[in-house]
């Protein structure tokens, strides 16, 4: 894509690994960071971890790890005992530069490895 539109400067992905092969694809390519913008859909550690550190990667959609644990606990309880609505919705958290305390939660919920 880069190749075909060397002008690009904006990815939108609908998964974290594209902003992945985006970031990459401008890193070799030699180009400026802080003139592209990148965001995906995800939460994935890497991308995460790119967003607060700076870099071509922007911002994300990312799903709270410990509301997933908590939603799938609750909802196998309410399906074996009854006694509420099995139907949850987790939100998204939108991430970017100007919300690294929320980033960091985000990246500390995957624990070390």
């Amino acid at each position: 894509m880069l190749q075909a539109h060397p002008d690009l400067n904006v990815v939108l992905c609908i998964s974290d690994d594209g902003c992945l092969g985006a970031a990459q694809a401008f890193k070799g390519a030699g180009i400026d960071p802080a003139g592209i913008y990148i965001a995906g859909w995800d939460g994935a550690l890497p991308v995460l971890e790119q967003i607060l550190a700076g870099g071509y990667i922007k911002a994300d959609a990312a799903l709270d790890l410990e509301e997933i644990g908590r939603s799938i606990v609750y909802t196998v309880d309410y399906a074996i005992n009854g006694g509420g609505d099995p139907n949850v919705a987790n939100n998204y958290v939108i991430v970017d530069s100007s919300t690294p305390d929320e980033i960091q939660r985000l990246i500390d919920a995957y624990g070390s490895s």
